[in-house]
């Protein structure tokens, strides 16, 4: 997976981004992800993310990882949303994904950066581990 690369999300890759959610579903249980380019847009807009990272493969985003200061602790930045496709799952770009949110943390000075998940999460919850959480 060389041609991996992680940026990070500006509106020009807000219709691979609408794309990726579309190819997603099956990573959320069924649920429709999909979003149209404009949603990707307004939704970014208004939101409070400090970052937003993307795996681009090519010319397709495929996955995203949003990062926010944590509002229930002044200490921390917490990794809000992390999606791969699952056609990429097991080829380490939420690992990738993850590790560019530490990587952050350590650049803005933050002491600790913070992810939340559920025991049944049998995907996310090794791979958590493998980025040092615990």
């Amino acid at each position: 997976m060389d041609s991996i690369r992680i940026v990070e999300y500006d509106h020009s890759y807000a219709k691979a981004v609408s794309d990726m959610w579309s190819k997603s579903s099956e990573g959320w249980n069924g649920n429709d992800m999909s979003r149209s380019a404009e949603t990707v847009i307004r939704e970014h807009d208004n939101s409070y993310h400090l970052n937003v990272f993307l795996a681009v493969r090519g010319d397709e985003v495929i996955g995203y990882c949003s990062f926010d200061k944590y509002t229930h602790d002044e200490g921390a930045l917490y990794v809000n949303c992390l999606n791969v496709r699952f056609d990429y799952h097991g080829n380490k770009v939420g690992k990738m994904l993850v590790l560019a949110c530490v990587n952050k943390t350590i650049e803005l000075g933050w002491p600790r950066v913070d992810l939340f998940t559920w025991p049944g999460n049998t995907k996310a919850v090794p791979l958590y581990k493998k980025c040092g959480f615990f």
